[in-house]
């Protein structure tokens, strides 16, 4: 009895100080980089969860074997897709200086102040993928040859095949994500910049309150935070254990999941089966009622209940 409730109060605490830190992370938790890093057969599904950047893989990825089979001289007359990304980053970025513009009631010379940062952000862009060129090149011939990889009949068959398909989707990704996160910095750049323009007492106070649209993967992503919190709290305090219990088990099942022991090139995630396991032993036992608030939720309220039902 007494392991058990301090192998409910050290999976609590674990649960509770995870979530602290997500919330308390100034970037801001993002479970994209865990998600994007999933092999193995619920791969596909794991890495539809994390936010596609303004269409990169429907713009760039999809059109790589495409792009890659054609010959020097027929891509010189085509634009390359990572430069369509780039036409279309711009675009949103267009909307987005409009929008703040309109949020924050800027004057006609501060919306002309807001132009030239949108300009010069645009510039930054246009030569950011013209430095990277030769690497977004390189980046499109290599996910042409992931795809040949793919459709081999033994990609799934042989081991080592296998891993090589999962350690280069792996870098791709990686490689995908630089150029991904830079060109969301400089959006951040760019809000910054024009929220800054505010002058006057009411202008500062609108710029202030101004906040972009929670995405769907920021609003999982603070689910996760205030899910383990709430987890944490409620096994270290022995209160409504078996619930907890089978959220924080769910949680690990999920985590699990993408990254199977037995698949080739997977993260281990031996650690979160063992503390699986002892979710699912604690949610069978009455632990949360020895040395917990559950204790008082039965003696007070479900044992009354069942008696007088009992009764009648």
């Amino acid at each position: 009895m007494i392991f058990l409730v301090a192998l409910r109060v050290v999976i609590g605490w674990h649960f509770l100080s995870e979530g602290l830190a997500k919330l308390s992370d100034p970037n801001g938790f993002q479970s994209a980089g865990f998600l994007s890093q999933a092999v193995g057969p619920y791969a596909d599904f794991f890495h539809d969860m994390v936010p596609d950047v303004h269409d990169w893989r429907k713009t760039v990825d999809t059109a790589a074997v495409q792009w890659d089979s054609l010959s020097d001289q027929e891509k010189k007359k085509e634009t390359p897709p990572y430069i369509k990304w780039g036409d279309s980053v711009a675009s949103s970025w267009e909307k987005l200086t409009e929008r703040i513009s309109d949020y924050s009631v800027l004057s006609e010379e501060q919306r002309k102040e807001a132009e030239q940062i949108l300009a010069a952000r645009k510039n930054q862009l246009q030569e950011y993928l013209k430095s990277n060129e030769e690497d977004l090149d390189a980046y499109l011939h290599e996910l042409s040859r992931l795809a040949d990889w793919r459709a081999d009949p033994g990609a799934e068959s042989i081991p080592f095949k296998r891993e090589r398909i999962a350690g280069k989707s792996r870098e791709l990704k990686g490689e995908a994500a630089t150029w991904k996160n830079w060109v969301l910095q400089v959006e951040d750049e760019l809000r910054t910049g024009i929220l800054s323009l505010a002058e006057t007492e009411e202008q500062q106070k609108l710029a202030r309150a101004y906040s972009p649209p929670m995405t769907a993967a920021g609003a999982m992503d603070r689910f996760i935070a205030y899910s383990h919190v709430a987890i944490g709290a409620c096994l270290m305090a022995g209160f409504l254990t078996r619930l907890a219990s089978l959220g924080g088990a769910g949680f690990l099942v999920m985590v699990v999941m993408t990254n199977l022991p037995w698949v080739a090139g997977a993260a281990p995630t031996y650690y979160q089966l063992i503390e699986l396991t002892a979710l699912l032993t604690l949610a069978t036992t009455a632990v949360g009622r020895w040395g917990g608030l559950d204790f008082f939720v039965h003696y007070c309220l479900i044992r009354p209940c069942c008696t007088a039902k009992g009764g009648e």
